[in-house]
């Protein structure tokens, strides 16, 4: 029974820390602008922590989508440049 619960234990804590948090979005141009409903492609997203500190980028593809993986869970900031 402890070997379960160890087991059961080890798992847990290992999906926490593999899987800490995913973003997906689609970068657009916002619908007040004069070129509205326009994708952002190849455009640069760059997300940051409350230190302001960079803490990922990727570029976005030919559609504007986009998909980032942070080690560890809470609120980021993203900043999206063409």
């Amino acid at each position: 029974m402890k070997k379960l619960i160890f087991l059961l234990t080890t798992i847990t804590l290992f999906n926490f820390s593999f899987f800490g948090q995913s973003v997906r979005g689609k970068a657009e141009v916002d619908a007040s602008e004069s070129i509205a409903n326009r994708k952002v492609r190849y455009g640069n997203v760059q997300a940051f922590d409350r230190n302001n500190n960079l803490v990922n980028s990727i570029l976005t593809d030919d559609q504007g989508n986009y998909s980032m993986r942070f080690k560890d869970t809470g609120t980021y900031h993203l900043k999206v440049m063409y």
